[in-house]
């Protein structure tokens, strides 16, 4: 694919404050500037091209170069992640499951993020997704228990980790999960 260089230009006063994260949407000045800049970066990630994204006191200044080597949203927000840039990180993937909702990284990955932010029931529900998409995900067993366990659903926590063993019985971290919880329950009965 060749490099085609594009420009669009918009005006700042026009962009919608509602695409931005509640947090982020009274922000003045140059936060502000820096979260639309941010926003407006994270919509053309995974299509295929990069994008600079400038914003001046006035305008939101576009420049695409089409390219095949551009990273998807999904790898772009676990590499926030990674650098430990959560809201970023998190913002990024939920944007990338809009556009496509099964895609079993973005899952993961914000799943783990969600439990490490201590969002647990919602770390659950994404991962339930990210299982149902792809039911051979050991990492996402093993963690769907962990997250179970750790709001004491011990019960669903010991199905899914044991799944998570079925899946890769070589895997130490499993069975020390399901063996902490088998043994937590049977000191309980």
């Amino acid at each position: 694919m060749p490099n085609t260089p594009h420009e669009v230009q918009l005006a700042l006063s026009e962009f919608d404050r509602s695409q931005l994260t509640e947090s982020q949407r009274g922000l003045q000045g140059d936060d502000f500037r820096r979260a639309v800049q941010d926003h407006v970066s994270a919509e053309f990630i995974g299509e295929n091209g990069a994008a600079e994204v400038v914003v001046t006191q006035d305008r939101i200044i576009i420049r695409w170069t089409a390219s095949s080597e551009a990273k998807t949203l999904s790898e772009r927000g676990i590499d926030y992640l990674k650098e430990g840039n959560y809201e970023k990180g998190i913002a990024t993937l939920r944007i990338a499951l809009q556009r496509n909702p099964t895609d079993s990284d973005a899952l993961f990955n914000l799943a783990m993020a969600l439990s490490d932010q201590g969002a647990l029931d919602e770390a659950v529900i994404f991962l339930k997704r990210c299982l149902l998409t792809n039911p051979t995900h050991a990492h996402g067993w093993v963690a769907l228990g962990v997250a179970q366990a750790r709001i004491g659903d011990d019960e669903s926590a010991v199905e899914s980790l044991r799944r998570a063993v079925a899946l890769n019985p070589k895997d130490g971290y499993s069975h020390k999960n399901l063996g902490a919880i088998l043994a937590r329950l049977s000191f309980t009965d």
